[in-house]
Parts: structure tokens; sequence; C-alpha cells
């Protein structure tokens, strides 16, 4: 019943829409199976150029892929109609779908959508438009006493939801400008969205570890370096680049137009700087400490190479351990995750408590990048550390790492009782 439409980015953009289409013989056939009161073929060229327009960075590619996958789906199975003809009405369906989706449109795993065989790519007959997952934490809770994985519930946030409207505003916007739509219906709803992304109470949640974590996660990236240096030396410089400098996973895989150097530090008059080609392809820099340094020196030596970089260095910032240059996010986020589940064993071995231990089990890679600036805030010039962050906005860093108002707050409660 489900055919996906739009492969990974590598694919869509290695080949011509005519090859993209004869390597995959079934979607031909997919689109083929409607009867002609509904322009699949349109909708899909249209789709086609807007994912085309915004395939430069790949989590942007992938973000809208998903948007549009369901819409085009929803458009051709639920409404009976092209996309580029809904209306105001048919919007706010589709949003009360995103929100309560037909229980076969979800799985309950990601699945990859297409799959190579017999040198043709065959849709994944497991692929769904939607998933539900077990939260991370839920599921190592469940491995370590050996008991049945809960069933997964789907819910929609409101932030994702926000992120359904987004991407059809901005299909529906080049569909406008290139008239390809006569009107853009997203901008009907004004600010009756709102009963969309306001749905339900959104309590935050830290995504940081606490200190003693830290320590048991330091110490075991360390252990594992010496005992398997090929693989974890490069992992322990990878998590304390993301812990001391607030790195995405971007910052040290690179992107389509940028891979990362030993050459991108720097050393200036005081310092050193990581150079990077962050988000919307900005160039900008991180101040880096000394004592990173010192496990930068660590990792080059390991590689044979002297302790700090040269001007211009071209050395990959990071091999695979047959020596290609790169590295994926998804091998970093592997290999982090080998130290954070052995961290985790560890603490649970040394007998703390469930409350010490538990956040850890949630924990991913971009904890770190929170982790880092939450155990720094304190210390820092909050405009320094929103330029180390590379926030637009210093709302942003004020809001996420300095609770000045908040301390005082509880601190005000505290000194008061129910009894007078």
């Amino acid at each position: 019943m489900f055919t996906p439409i739009f492969d990974t980015r590598a694919e869509f953009i290695s080949c011509s829409e005519d090859q993209y289409l004869a390597d995959r013989p079934e979607l031909v056939r997919y689109l083929n199976s409607f009867d002609g009161s509904v322009d699949v073929w349109g909708d899909y060229r249209a789709a086609r150029g807007f994912l085309k327009s915004n395939s430069r960075v790949e989590t942007t590619y992938n973000n809208y892929r998903t948007q549009v996958e369901r819409l085009l789906m929803w458009c051709w199975l639920k409404r009976k109609k092209p996309f580029r003809e809904l209306l105001r009405s048919d919007v706010e369906a589709f949003l009360d779908f995103c929100c309560n989706p037909d229980p076969e449109w979800i799985g309950t795993a990601i699945k990859g959508r297409f799959i190579l065989s017999e040198g043709v790519f065959i849709p994944n007959a497991e692929w769904r438009p939607f998933s539900k997952r077990v939260p991370k934490s839920k599921a190592k809770l469940a491995a370590e006493n050996l008991t049945e994985l809960p069933a997964p519930a789907f819910s929609m946030s409101a932030g994702s939801i926000r992120q359904v409207y987004a991407a059809m505003n901005s299909l529906f916007s080049f569909c406008n400008n290139e008239l390809l739509m006569s009107t853009n219906p997203c901008l009907q709803l004004g600010k009756n969205k709102s009963q969309w992304t306001s749905r339900t109470l959104q309590i935050p949640k830290s995504k940081a570890i606490t200190k003693l974590q830290w320590e048991f996660v330091i110490e075991t990236a360390e252990e594992m370096a010496d005992e398997s240096p090929a693989t974890f030396e490069r992992t322990l410089f990878i998590i304390v680049m993301m812990i001391s400098c607030y790195l995405r996973v971007s910052d040290l895989a690179g992107n389509a137009g940028w891979q990362p150097t030993m050459g991108c530090f720097v050393k200036g008059n005081d310092g050193w700087w990581y150079h990077v080609v962050g988000k919307g392809n900005v160039h900008d820099k991180v101040a880096v400490k000394p004592d990173c340094m010192t496990y930068l020196a660590r990792y080059r030596r390991h590689l044979n190479l002297p302790p700090t970089p040269s001007p211009g260095e071209t050395e990959p910032l990071l091999r695979t351990k047959s020596g290609r240059s790169g590295l994926t996010a998804r091998q970093i986020r592997r290999d982090v995750q080998k130290v954070l589940d052995r961290a985790l064993a560890k603490m649970i071995k040394a007998d703390f408590s469930e409350e010490e231990v538990d956040s850890l089990r949630s924990a991913t890679l971009h904890w770190f990048r929170h982790t880092g600036a939450t155990f720094d805030a304190p210390y820092r010039n909050p405009k320094n550390l929103q330029m180390d962050m590379r926030h637009k906005r210093m709302s942003t860093t004020q809001d996420i790492y300095y609770n000045a108002q908040d301390d005082e707050r509880i601190a005000e409660v505290a000194r008061l009782t129910v009894k007078r």
C-alpha cells in the first residue's frame, strides 16, 4: 500500500530524473496505478523540483522529504486530489490527520525507503510514512531488566506539527512562485494554526548529563581508548571536542560543501580556534580550551602526527579505521553510544541510585553540546557563550543556560512554609 517516493539525498542528487525513475521501476508502476482523476505525475514533478531546490543541506532535505511524502500520500490516497489543488479546509484536515494518522500508516521503527536488489531499487515493504518508537531510556531499562519492551505510543508534538506546517508553507510558496499553484492555502490559516501547535503542555526536559555522569563518561572514554586505540582514541577526541567546544555532529562530520581538516585548528594571538562551516553554510569559529588541545595532541600522536596542527594542514580531522577520510554522523553516533553504554553499566554496577543514572540512558551525542554549555555558563560572559554556541539570538542562550530568575524564585519559596 505504501510506496516511498524520494530516496536519500545522496541518491536523489546523484542522477537525473529519468535515471532516478529508471532505477526504481516499482515507483513508476505505483505512480501509474492511479487513475487519471488525480494528476500524481504533476505532483511528483512539482515536489521533486521543490526538494531539489532544498537539497544543498542534508538535514533540510530530509525534513522536507518526510513532510512532502506524507502530504503526497494523504492527497492521493485519502483526499483523492493533487496537492496543487488543496484548499484551506484540506490543509486543516491534513494537520488533523498528522496528529492522529490511521494505524496502518504508522511503523514501529524508522526504515530505509528503498533496497538495492539485482541492480534496481525496490521499495522497502516495512517503510511507513509515520513511526512511533519507545523512548531510548525505556528501551535501555527494559534491556537491563530483561523485560519486554513496552508498546510504543504515537504522539505528534507541537514542534513536529510546526515542522509539518513550515514544510507545507515552503512547498506551496515554491509552487506559487513557479506558477504551479494560484494561492498558498497555508497563508489562509493565519493565527488559527495555533490550535494544532499548542495542543498539549510541553514541559522542558534537560538535555545535559550531570557532573557525576560526565566523570564516568570521560573516565570510560579514556579507558576504552587505552584498550582499543584504533577505534576509541578517535571517539575520545570526538567526545572532548563536543563537550568542550559545544559542537554539533556536523562540525566534525562535515557537510556537502565542507569537510573538516586538522587545518581548521588555527592558532591566534592568545589561543586556539576551531573554524567550522555550520548551519546555513555560515563560516564561524569556536574558542578552544587549553586542555582540549591536550586531547588533540594525544589524538594526533595516535595518528603519528606532531602534537599541534600546522597552518593550512590538509590532513582530515577524522578517518575511518581503514584510512578513508571523513566519518559519517551515523558512525560517530554509533561509536559514542558504545562509550555511553559502558559508562551507564559502570554506574549501575557501582550501585548508584536510579535518579543518578536515569538521564544517562536518554543521553545522545547532541547532549554533549548542551552539557558543556551548562557546565560553563556560570563562568562565561553570556555574549561570548552565545558566539561559541553560534546562536543567532542572545535570548536563546539566556533562556537555556542562564536561569538567574528561576534560581531566585526557587530560593524565595525555599524560605517559605505551608504552616505560618
